[in-house]
């Protein structure tokens, strides 16, 4: 089987095995995360760690307001994205068919069921994933520029902007 058949059979039965998590509503603690969302965000909280989460609350509370559905598929947008972008970096050591099927193991895993449907805790991982992946992608380059460096600072303010242990 095709390295990319295998991908995109991975992304869309993660489609497909996320489907409930559209009719699912807010839990744990999600209220309080999306609290500041619901009013303008000082320079400080968008400055802060996590700065880039709590705006992207903002954006899906302008978007919907306080309809869980878009929260929900903001995360599964992301989970999907740190999934194809591990392939990428996995792609840099390994075989395309290995990496395939470790990207596929990424996105179906039900560990990983947490990142999409717990909104305040899984958010803020995926955003801290993918500007990990983004700097390691940058940074494993097999001919290092500095536009690559470029591109792992960005990654690098991604993360923190998602978590601050990104």
């Amino acid at each position: 089987m095709k390295p990319t058949t295998l991908l995109l059979g991975a992304v869309l039965y993660t489609l497909l095995m996320y489907t409930p998590v559209r009719q699912a509503s807010f839990v744990y603690e999600d209220g309080e995360y999306l609290k500041p969302a619901q009013r303008g965000l000082t320079a400080a909280e968008i400055f802060a760690p996590r700065g880039l989460t709590a705006l992207s609350f903002r954006w899906n509370y302008r978007q919907g307001e306080l309809n869980a559905r878009p929260y929900h598929a903001v995360n599964l947008a992301l989970h999907l994205l740190v999934g194809l972008l591990f392939y990428a970096v996995a792609c840099r050591r390994l075989a395309p068919r290995v990496a395939a099927l470790a990207a596929a193991l990424y996105l179906l895993h039900p560990l990983n069921s947490e990142t999409v449907s717990y909104l305040a805790g899984g958010r803020a991982e995926l955003i801290a994933a993918l500007g990990t992946l983004i700097v390691v992608w940058a940074l494993s380059s097999p001919v290092g520029t500095w536009s690559h460096l470029g591109v792992a600072l960005i990654g690098s303010v991604v993360a923190v902007g998602g978590k601050e242990l990104g």
